[in-house]
């Protein structure tokens, strides 16, 4: 976002830019802890298939998300 200027500066410097990349950070954290949850309850011995199962889904499909608005930007 550094190297791609609009209306004459750097396109990083815009507000609205910049709270899609906050919102997509979130956004993963929120993943990533879900998925260290369910693994720490795997680990001690849970039944998680449910909650795995959400986990698997949910990055994958969250990291698409990020993945095209990340290319967009």
């Amino acid at each position: 976002m550094k190297e791609r200027n609009a209306f004459g500066k750097s396109i990083s410097t815009f507000q609205a830019l910049r709270h899609n990349v906050a919102q997509m950070a979130s956004e993963i954290e929120v993943c990533k802890t879900f998925n260290y949850i369910t693994a720490k309850r795997l680990k001690d011995d849970e039944y998680v298939v449910k909650e795995a199962t959400m986990a698997k889904l949910t990055a994958t499909k969250m990291s698409d998300d990020v993945m095209y608005q990340c290319l967009q930007l």
